[in-house]
């Protein structure tokens, strides 16, 4: 089994979300996906601006993005064309997709509040907790737990290959999370390593940029989801209330029969976390909040 991961978070929202997404798949899966992936990106002729075959979502999705890029020129209907294809090659490959979401203020407000009690730092494992301190940091753990539950389908022999992008703001997070608590705690098993956590530039992998695009909408997706107050242009009516419309790519994979799976943690969501991580700072916290 192999996972892949990758962060994005929505500043310009009303709301701004981030999210962690995790996409998991046997190798036979990954053979499928690489393929249909690479002839995509090489039929469009999509290089970065160091001349390499790959794919970042940000560059695509704004005009602001797409200066000085490939896709400056592209038309609509061209852009249109390609994700659709992105998208098909994501949904039909058999890989799974999950994502993390939280409202960034949200997450700062409660972690700033906790982390600086006086009984989180009486406690021998406090530089560890403070590592909480990080968002990204909260997403990449329940992130890798998706993953963890899809390894769950297969045979218990079955290993993970855990894979994030290098340069990420978790990556001290998520080394230590296997140096320690991870490895000492009953959790471990659920996770199923089959290595240490892997590091790797984007173009490394095309898991890591499909990745890019599941987390880039669950980001938008989770922002939209927490607004009330959505733009006429962009809102639908659902059980009498305005609504923002649900973004095009999401509806596209869900009827070509992948339903990414988001989980959201709202404000009291995460103050619980923080509370069971007091009461049992041995990864206790972590089974309950999983388990629920």
């Amino acid at each position: 089994m192999l996972a892949y991961f990758d962060e994005s978070e929505q500043p310009a929202e009303v709301l701004p979300a981030a999210s962690i997404s995790a996409i998991t798949g046997t190798g036979l899966q990954w053979v499928n996906f690489n393929r249909g992936w690479d002839g995509v990106l090489e039929e469009y002729q999509v290089v970065d601006k160091h001349g390499r075959r790959v794919f970042h979502t940000t560059d695509f999705e704004t005009p602001e993005g797409r200066l000085r890029t490939c896709y400056e020129q592209w038309p609509d209907e061209k852009r249109k064309e390609f994700s659709r294809r992105l998208l098909d090659v994501i949904a039909s490959s058999g890989i799974r997709a999950n994502a993390s979401t939280l409202i960034v203020d949200e997450y700062i407000e409660v972690a700033k509040r906790f982390t600086a009690s006086p009984q989180v730092t009486r406690l021998e494992t406090a530089d560890q907790f403070k590592v909480f301190e990080n968002h990204y940091c909260f997403l990449a753990l329940f992130a890798m737990l998706f993953a963890a539950k899809e390894a769950g389908y297969f045979p218990k022999g079955s290993e993970m290959a855990y894979f994030f992008e290098a340069g990420g703001n978790y990556q001290h997070f998520v080394g230590l999370l296997y140096n320690t608590m991870l490895l000492e705690a009953p959790l471990a098993e659920h996770f199923r390593f089959a290595s240490k956590p892997n590091f790797v530039a984007k173009d490394f992998a095309y898991g890591l940029q499909a990745a890019d695009k599941i987390a880039y909408e669950s980001s938008k997706h989770a922002s939209h989801f927490r607004d009330l107050n959505p733009p006429l242009k962009y809102a639908e009516v659902i059980e009498g209330d305005l609504r923002w419309k649900t973004r095009y790519a999401l509806i596209h994979l869900y009827e070509r029969g992948l339903d990414v799976r988001m989980q959201h943690w709202r404000k009291g969501d995460l103050e619980m976390f923080f509370h069971l991580r007091q009461e049992h700072d041995d990864g206790d916290a972590l089974t309950t909040l999983n388990d629920s």
